[in-house]
């Protein structure tokens, strides 16, 4: 199988980690809020035991040409390798490549709102959903990334969260998730109050941070096992088994994966993701068409 190699031109040059080394970004100063909320800037402790995350800035798509529709040099239209594709090794698997990924899925959940996206309309099976990958209160994603969130910048989320952000953390954060649905000082998390407070703390570049880093260490990471042993490697292949996994749940998603997808036997990892998608019925079949055409994804073959 051809592997391809992603040239991307960073604003800010990713160290081998895929951290940055701002430290003014890196311990969450930047925002009247956090000014308020009295942040210190401790630059022995990282924000997360990988490191830090990917710059809010370059979050939004600046800083690489794919983010921002150009094609990329070793692809050709159609997600076909170029003839620069032949000859490149496959890359590493960094936290700002796992993010572009990431971001290519998230696309068809927050869209233009980002971080700041709050969705009430599934409040009766999913409760509130919010942020970039649209984390559920109800399977405990929420809860997951709160926790973070406060780990980052106590005194911001306090500020932003209000007198009930203890509650908050307690309730989303229970074991069941008849519990997890409570109402938390008086309302739901659906009340047009709380999905004030959360668009607020969307806005807030350490709270950004703690998202990518939700979405990475706690979605994403668990993925890869099992797309070596569906043969999975590139870019596209990984959105996918991604979008599923945020869908169905990571244990459901990858058996419906598993049980879509072509066996390799020699068969060009694009071409079974491409038969998988046919064979899928609608609107599924359009999701995942999507993802797989995204500007954001270029067919990149990586070391995993």
């Amino acid at each position: 199988m051809a592997t391809q190699a992603k040239h991307i031109d960073r604003v800010n040059p990713a160290t081998p980690t895929g951290q940055y080394p701002n430290p003014v970004w890196a311990n969450g100063h930047g925002g009247p809020l956090a000014a308020a909320a009295g942040a210190q800037n401790d630059k022995s402790q990282p924000p997360s035991p990988t490191g830090q995350y990917p710059h809010p800035v370059w979050a939004n798509g600046q800083g690489n040409s794919t983010a921002n529709g150009a094609p990329n040099s070793a692809s050709s239209a159609g997600g076909t390798p170029g003839p620069a594709a032949l000859s490149m090794p496959a890359v590493e698997l960094d936290n700002q490549e796992m993010y572009q990924i990431i971001r290519a899925v998230s696309a068809g959940i927050s869209g233009d709102s980002l971080y700041e996206y709050t969705d009430a309309t599934t409040a009766e099976t999913d409760g509130l959903r919010f942020g970039l990958a649209g984390f559920r209160q109800a399977n405990g994603e929420l809860g997951e990334l709160l926790s973070v969130m406060n780990r980052r910048d106590p005194s911001l989320f306090s500020v932003i969260m209000g007198p009930d952000s203890a509650s908050l953390l307690q309730t989303t954060a229970a074991a069941t998730r008849a519990e997890r649905l409570q109402p938390v000082g008086g309302h739901p998390l659906w009340h047009p109050s709380w999905m004030e407070k959360f668009q607020q703390a969307g806005r807030q570049p350490t709270f950004q941070a703690a998202q990518n880093e939700v979405a990475i260490e706690f979605q994403f990471l668990p993925l890869l096992d099992a797309a070596r042993e569906m043969r999975l490697s590139t870019d596209r292949g990984l959105a996918l088994l991604y979008d599923r996994a945020l869908a169905e749940g990571a244990q459901k998603g990858i058996e419906w994966l598993r049980g879509s997808l072509p066996p390799a036997n020699g068969i060009p990892e694009a071409e079974r993701l491409q038969t998988m998608i046919r064979n899928t019925h609608a609107p599924l079949q359009s999701r995942l068409h999507n993802i797989f055409s995204s500007n954001l994804l270029d067919g990149t073959t990586y070391n995993i």
